[in-house]
């Protein structure tokens, strides 16, 4: 610790002293020094812009550049770059999408391992002014911690602690990328230092507009945690919240909910969290637009933000400059579009928008658009999916009678997706028995249809008859790969074999699922494209 210390010195005294200049920058007027309750810096800096069409551009050290954890422009969807380092600064550029809708622009940037812990307390060790190329007069400084934590001192006394809590005062932009150091001593009983690990919000229906909200939350820190607090929206009414099967305590404070824990989470220990409520702000709808509006959950980044929203009945959907991750059918006329963000920081206005035409018919899956994924890394592929029917060459009943099929396949290619995810050898099995037995019963009754519909009409073409019968024989073929694979897994999940051989296992029967699936999707695709 005490090395980091004098490198971190060091380095703001080597920095203080480079002379460089360029152009006349836009000048920050205030900043915002806070510290969340999860241990993040948020800084935030207010500009005074000149032009509207005005790049903005804010100085770094160069050791502050791995713990950047997000940047972004406060109620503007700005473009954010940032540069490499040289001459032991970096910067946070900001350009607008068209011009500043106003002379004052405010850049928020949040900031991890920024305290350094030492016995009972944390110290703040960092350049307290933005690093700019011109002096540019006097800028407002104020730094915050959370409700319960204290200012112990500020090296130097550049600031005044005004209580507890806050400390302000302002510091000289001398330009010239000099900056003043801070060392601030702080107390932070409160800190509770949780991450996200997974996040997962499925909007399930839209009027009214429900969904379920499932967290994985790991305590990073030293102090058991007792409580956590997810940031939802004011007019979120909460209808459940549980922990597996074990219901718990929770309740509304201004926008956030807090649950509240059955039993303390020691250092290291993870918990998963569902929430059900119903939030008429989560999604704005048009007859043809749907914006979506995911909630912050915490001022933290997300392992993996997962959201997914079924869309109204419609013959064509269109998706703005966010591509969808995964695109699924539902039933005959819905689908379920999902988006997923990596190592994500869920802020305020964030949103996801689509369009689509309104119809009351059939599903609008695009070809080569329907891809089941997973997991990262591995996918059943559903090539392709026409539009059109099964044409006038079929009688009326096998036409019904196939598009019922695929109808039950898709729901059972959710199905094969969801249970294989859960039977990841990373971890015992989560996946249920009655989930396989639900599985098993669907995947052998679709191919008692396919079965059914060859002895019924003895009088098909014979490229139809050996199409059905080559899909009851991958069908067959794909229940008792997921039988075995089943058996390998209880094997696992009770110890009697090792998380080696059924890794083993476990890669070569989904690689054979994952192919059989891939024959069934082949067949139905070519029976509904028949003319």
């Amino acid at each position: 610790m005490k090395k980091t210390y004098v490198l971190l010195i060091l380095l703001v005294m080597a920095c203080s002293t480079i002379p460089i200049g360029y152009g006349k920058p836009a000048a920050p007027q205030e900043r915002l020094l806070q510290v969340l309750p999860n241990g993040l810096l948020k800084i935030v800096d207010t500009v005074q812009v000149d032009t509207p069409s005005e790049e903005i551009e804010l100085g770094f050290t160069s050791d502050m550049r791995g713990k950047l954890v997000t940047s972004y422009v406060q109620g503007v969807d700005a473009q954010i770059t940032i540069s490499d380092i040289e001459n032991n600064i970096f910067f946070i550029k900001a350009r607008p999408p068209n011009t500043w809708s106003s002379g004052s622009v405010v850049i928020v940037s949040i900031w991890k391992d920024m305290l350094l812990k030492t016995g009972d307390n944390y110290e703040l060790i960092m350049a307290i002014n933005p690093l700019m190329r011109e002096a540019s007069g006097n800028i407002s400084i104020t730094l915050r911690v959370p409700e319960g934590g204290r200012i112990n001192s500020l090296q130097p006394s550049i600031l005044t602690i005004v209580n507890n809590t806050a400390a302000s005062g302002s510091v000289n932009q001398p330009g010239g990328f000099r900056f003043t150091s801070l060392r601030a001593v702080l107390n932070l009983p409160s800190l509770t230092l949780i991450s996200i690990v997974r996040a997962e919000l499925n909007i399930e229906q839209l009027n009214p507009v429900a969904a379920k909200l499932m967290l994985r939350v790991r305590n990073e820190g030293d102090n058991p945690v007792n409580e956590i607090s997810v940031k939802l929206s004011r007019q979120a009414s909460i209808t459940d919240v549980r922990s597996s099967f074990e219901k718990m305590k929770s309740f509304k404070d201004g926008d956030s909910i807090v649950v509240q824990l059955n039993n303390e989470l020691g250092k290291g220990e993870s918990i998963d969290i569902t929430i059900l409520y119903e939030d008429p702000s989560l999604v704005d709808m048009t007859p043809q637009t749907m914006v979506i509006h995911p909630p912050e959950l915490q001022e933290s980044v997300v392992g993996e933000y997962l959201v997914t929203v079924k869309t109204p009945p419609a013959s064509d959907i269109r998706f703005d400059n966010l591509q969808p991750w995964q695109v699924l059918p539902v039933g005959a006329s819905s689908t379920a579009v999902s988006y997923r963000f990596e190592n994500f920081f869920p802020r305020a206005h964030f949103q996801i928008s689509l369009n689509y035409t309104p119809s009351l018919y059939f599903n609008p899956l695009p070809p080569l658009l329907v891809i089941l994924f997973i997991s990262i890394g591995a996918a059943v592929v559903i090539p392709k999916v026409r539009v059109s029917r099964l044409g006038a060459a079929l009688p009326t009943d096998v036409k019904e009678a196939v598009e019922k099929a695929v109808s039950q396949w898709f729901d059972i290619a959710v199905g094969i997706s969801q249970y294989l995810n859960d039977l990841e050898p990373t971890q015992r099995s989560t996946a249920k028995p009655k989930q396989f037995e639900d599985l098993s019963r669907a995947v052998k009754r679709l191919r008692d249809q396919l079965s059914d519909i060859r002895r019924r009409h003895g009088d098909l073409p014979k490229n139809i008859f050996e199409m059905l019968e080559k899909g009851e024989k991958s069908i067959s073929e794909l229940s008792n790969s997921l039988t075995a694979l089943a058996r390998s897994a209880e094997d696992y999940a009770t110890k009697k074999t090792t998380r080696r051989i059924y890794e083993r296992i476990y890669r070569e029967y989904r690689r054979l699922v994952e192919e059989l699936a891939g024959e069934v999707n082949t067949l139905f695709d070519e029976l509904r494209g028949l003319k």
